[in-house]
């Protein structure tokens, strides 16, 4: 049996905590929460991890992670960044991970907690077929499906799309019920008969 890769999870909320729980199942996992905001402390870490995966709240997070540890990781290594970012923003990482000659997919997941603690998560994935390939072992411990969406920037690109109709979904679910109000129906009931009819969706039937 060979050596298991050491895989850093940066970001330990909600999504976080329980992907790097099911990372450890699999591989060696080293930690570290933005809260710490120990320069130090991150590049040890990166030091130390063959893979980092990246679970964060906002592109600045990111941002500020990678300039404390970019520099420390090892040629050949491969970096995730799972945070919901702009098109232009995965680009620019996955350009600064190649000069680094760093593998760097964007992977920006789908699911909720939920899925998260059940390590089943839906990853859409940008970047060279090379570090896709190299990222999908890692992926496969946390989530059930994984698709390639492209060059760097692409799995960024979808998730955005992705959370568009999402959004659309949700007001329509939310006008519909208001309507329902003012034509004084009962919201259980409504419920149940759209849930067995063409209304039945995410938005309506697993939103936490």
């Amino acid at each position: 049996m060979g050596i298991k890769p050491v895989v850093a999870m940066i970001g330990l909320g909600r999504m976080g905590l329980p992907m790097s729980k099911n990372l450890a199942k699999k591989f060696q996992v080293l930690t570290f929460d933005k809260t710490q905001k120990n320069q130090m402390k991150i590049a040890e870490t990166f030091a130390k991890s063959d893979v980092v995966v990246i679970a964060l709240p906002r592109a600045s997070d990111v941002e500020s992670v990678l300039e404390g540890g970019l520099n420390a990781l090892k040629p050949g290594s491969l970096l995730i960044d799972t945070t919901t970012v702009s098109t232009d923003f995965a680009q620019r990482v996955g350009e600064l991970a190649l000069k680094h000659k760093v593998l760097a997919v964007d992977a920006p997941m789908s699911g909720g907690q939920p899925r998260a603690i059940s390590g089943k998560l839906t990853f859409m994935v940008g970047g060279s077929s090379r570090a896709f390939e190299a990222a999908k072992p890692i992926l496969e411990a946390m989530g059930e499906r994984i698709f390639y969406a492209g060059e760097k920037g692409a799995g960024a690109s979808v998730k955005l799309c992705n959370n568009l109709m999402l959004a659309s979904q949700m007001i329509a679910v939310a006008e519909g019920f208001a309507l329902a109000k003012k034509l004084h129906l009962d919201a259980a009931s409504l419920y149940e008969i759209a849930s067995n009819s063409t209304a039945k969706s995410w938005s309506l039937n697993e939103y936490p």
